[in-house]
């Protein structure tokens, strides 16, 4: 069964929006974004479509210093969303929220712990096999630490929820548009 983001991600970078009107017709991508733009959870929306447009650049292989500008270029949702963030860490008086809307967002979009890659273990030296040590830098999750301490969890939990309830509406919508 297609995840409701995954369906999202599809119809934002579709070319075929052809609308089926028949009964019993499959779900298209021009439905997907019916529904998200019905959804009253507009920030979880935008998160979505920056989270795909973050994977999109990533799995172009833009990692050298020199396509960071690049890289960062291709999330056209990325200043919206950015705004968005300092604008409730303002709110909830944290200093310098542009910034740190900034790193809790780099955060949110590749959580992955720099020294394990993400395996939770110690890599051997010299050699590509993982030790039965947990790595120290995650504990072993194999996520990074969150930045800006209590702040930054705060905001990524309220990301999360942001995202869970557009998830939440976007299929609701769908079940509505399909008569289910």
């Amino acid at each position: 069964m297609i995840r409701t983001d995954e369906r999202y991600t599809t119809a934002i970078t579709t070319d075929n929006l052809r609308m089926d009107t028949r009964e019993h017709a499959s779900i298209a991508d021009v439905d997907v974004l019916t529904a998200a733009a019905w959804a009253p959870a507009r920030m979880g929306a935008a998160l979505l479509r920056l989270a795909s447009e973050y994977d999109s650049a990533a799995r172009a292989g833009h990692g050298t210093r020199m396509d960071a500008a690049m890289f960062v270029g291709k999330l056209r949702t990325l200043p919206e969303v950015r705004i968005q963030i300092a604008m409730q860490l303002a709110a909830w008086k944290v200093d310098d929220s542009h910034e740190a809307a900034l790193r809790i967002l780099a955060w949110w979009l590749h959580k992955v712990c720099g020294k394990c890659h993400g395996r939770g273990y110690d890599v051997v030296p010299g050699t590509a096999r993982l030790s039965a040590k947990s790595c120290r830098s995650c504990d072993g999750s194999g996520e990074s630490r969150i930045p800006c301490g209590e702040p930054g969890k705060r905001m990524v939990n309220y990301l999360d929820d942001c995202v869970h309830h557009a998830r939440q509406s976007i299929r609701k919508g769908l079940g509505v548009m399909m008569g289910r």
